[in-house]
């Protein structure tokens, strides 16, 4: 069944988050073979407010989700669309935006607050990036640049069975005013509690 993909009813900066979403905690799967286009979220079971606004943006896309827990901690939201995995590969790589140049500054920063809420860590108006992609690393720290975000890089070692690695924290400020990340905003509802 074809399931149809509503990508203009998005804003630039609803498309930029669900991109930047993907890029830090999503997959896809193709099988061209038998039809199967899959993509995948994966977000903590405990972050409710981020897996809302993932739904609500996803359900301006799609009439109906595929929601389930995928393990003990995670929650997994599924679409099976051909042409929304064409949209999402077409725009971003596991690397970033593929076209940086061409991206609208409202994409951009939903793209970071994407990053964000997937691989980020919030504490008072502080947040960081984790990645171990040096190619994504690079493109955040510009992205941050062209925003004249200052960022405070950090490098960690990890080991994995092929050895050690090199992992990356891109920290900066959110008193910028630019970047609204849903994290942030439970983590300041929480403290006003």
């Amino acid at each position: 069944m074809k399931v149809k993909c509503k990508i203009n009813t998005l804003t630039e900066r609803e498309k930029g988050y669900i991109f930047g979403f993907y890029v830090g905690d999503g997959n896809i799967f193709i099988k061209q073979t038998t039809g199967v286009y899959r993509i995948r979220f994966y977000l903590g079971k405990n972050e409710k407010e981020v897996q809302e606004h993932l739904k609500k943006i996803l359900l301006k896309l799609f009439n109906k989700l595929h929601v389930y827990v995928d393990r003990e901690t995670t929650i997994c939201i599924e679409i099976h669309s051909k042409e929304f995995i064409n949209h999402i590969t077409t725009k971003v790589s596991k690397d970033g935006i593929k076209h940086l140049n061409k991206s609208s500054k409202d994409f951009l920063i939903g793209f970071i607050e994407g990053l964000i809420d997937s691989d980020g860590y919030v504490k008072r108006n502080y947040v960081e990036i984790t990645t171990v992609n040096p190619k994504l690393k690079q493109q955040v720290m510009k992205i941050l640049q062209m925003f004249k975000v200052k960022v405070n890089l950090r490098s960690y070692k990890y080991l994995t069975k092929n050895g050690e690695k090199i992992g990356y924290r891109i920290g900066f400020s959110l008193l910028c005013n630019l970047f609204f990340p849903v994290k942030w905003k439970a983590l300041a509802a929480q403290t006003a509690e």
